[in-house]
């Protein structure tokens, strides 16, 4: 049975390859979450056009980056810092970040945890229950924002994939002006999600001092391999981050994929239809196992649960020596070994990982 180390995430196809010697490129991984809607196409123009930028290192200011992004987004470019994923602007915000306290809404992405941790920061969890699918209210919240403090949430949460509406974060940015602490929203699944249930502070965040709105583009831009993020804040508050990070950070393809970003305009504005029809219908096949619960997302990903009490790492060992990679959720503080996370893909895939589901539990002693 394997054991999920504390630090360890999903997507690791090479270790999968090695250890159950299967052939990476019939690994299918939902482990991690991409875009379903296919887009390489888009990535290998541009990067074949930008062979010849590989002669010469990067403009280290990323003008043209981030001109991109901010008439993407409809944001200033002063108020936007990129960084090699979002995931090395979490570890230096934390460095950063002149506070005593971090309150961190559980389950969600282990890195804000490990992160604060490492840079000497107190952390103290907030829990969601599981009656309400994990969701911490906004009405709980607002004492957890007091003054010397940063307040981590996700919009959608991951791994449980509720999602916070307007009038919810537009109350959370009220109150983050109104007591001066930090807010940090990671919004990497954003735009996986229906507007009208999962709202972006993005607008906000350049008004709101100590606000920093975190935006991943390897994931809906379904680029695992080439990092790419963004925070978004107020021009004085990403002054010390920009400061931090250190020269040349973004690849010359990643600067390449990102100022290409309007290419991608179709792909991102139907992909929230395309998961909300897959998931629907991935929800439906999962309704069949006795066995199983699921937490309803509004993202690209599921959270589930062995109601017959088994660990999830048992599945998962069973899944990938067939070569199926889901995510065990035993590290996630807030969840035992009982729960489990899948990406939600195209319906083929979907369906084939379903398939996996109910050859393991006909199995029996399960």
């Amino acid at each position: 049975m394997s054991i999920v180390h504390k630090d360890e995430h999903g997507g690791n196809i090479s270790r999968a390859s090695r250890v159950h010697g299967i052939d990476e490129r019939r690994i299918i991984d939902f482990s991690a979450n991409y875009n379903p809607v296919n887009s390489m196409g888009i990535a290998r123009t541009v990067i074949r056009n930008n062979m010849r930028r590989l002669l010469a290192y990067p403009d280290a200011a990323y003008h043209d980056l981030l001109s991109a992004l901010a008439l993407f987004y409809n944001i200033k470019k002063d108020n936007v810092v990129c960084g090699n994923g979002s995931i090395e602007l979490i570890y230096v915000l934390s460095r950063i970040l002149d506070v005593h306290k971090v309150f961190i809404t559980v389950p969600n992405f282990i890195d804000y945890e490990r992160a604060f941790k490492k840079s000497g920061k107190e952390i103290l969890y907030v829990y969601g229950k599981e009656s309400d699918g994990f969701k911490v209210h906004i009405d709980d919240l607002s004492k957890y924002m007091v003054k010397d403090s940063v307040l981590i949430l996700s919009n959608p949460n991951n791994p449980a994939g509720y999602t916070y509406n307007k009038q919810e974060m537009e109350e959370l940015a009220r109150m983050a002006l109104k007591k001066g602490c930090f807010l940090l929203v990671d919004e990497a699944f954003c735009e996986f999600t229906d507007k009208n249930d999962c709202e972006s502070l993005l607008s906000r965040a350049p008004d709101v001092p100590g606000l920093f709105v975190l935006r991943s583009l390897t994931k809906i831009l379904n680029i695992p391999g080439i990092r790419l993020g963004f925070c978004a804040g107020n021009r004085k508050s990403l002054a010390p981050l920009q400061k931090e990070l250190y020269p040349w950070n973004i690849n010359t393809f990643a600067s390449a994929i990102g100022r290409n970003l309007h290419k991608y305009k179709n792909v991102i504005k139907k992909t929230p239809r395309i998961v909300a029809r897959e998931r629907e219908c991935l929800e439906t096949m999962l309704k069949r196992f006795d066995s199983l619960h699921y937490y309803h997302s509004g993202s690209n990903y599921i959270l589930l649960k062995r109601i017959d009490g088994k660990p999830a790492s048992a599945l998962a060992e069973f899944c990938a020596k067939r070569g199926f990679l889901i995510r065990d959720c035993s590290n996630y503080t807030n969840l035992d070994y009982t729960y489990f996370r899948i990406a939600v893909k195209a319906y083929r895939e979907n369906k084939k990982l379903i398939k996996i589901f109910k050859d393991y539990f006909k199995g029996g002693k399960r």
